[in-house]
């Protein structure tokens, strides 16, 4: 598993001893590849819902791409808006895209 805590970024070794984690133990997917944009942008979203994931976000060139919503419910987050986990609204932030 990893995790990034204030700019830190930390992988804590056999975090899943006994198994690996399942989709009730995800909060929020963030995936970022530029290799594979239209299949990630397409394909997965689909795959990822039906699985039980139930928020996915994007990085793109465009902005923060964000999937809520196995019926295909998905928006962009432009430089600048605010946006929060849906399961963790009290973690609001500014996106910025990297660089």
């Amino acid at each position: 598993m990893a995790s990034v805590v204030r700019h830190r970024f930390r992988v804590e070794e056999d975090f899943y001893t006994q198994a690996h984690p399942g989709p009730e133990d995800v909060l929020l997917l963030v995936e970022v590849s530029l290799s594979t944009e239209a299949w990630d942008r397409e394909k997965k979203p689909p795959l990822y819902a039906r699985a039980g994931l139930p928020e996915v976000w994007r990085p793109t060139r465009e902005g923060l791409e964000v999937h809520r919503d196995p019926e295909g419910g998905r928006f962009l987050v432009a430089r600048g808006e605010t946006i929060a986990p849906l399961l963790l609204p009290q973690a609001e932030f500014p996106f910025q895209p990297p660089l």
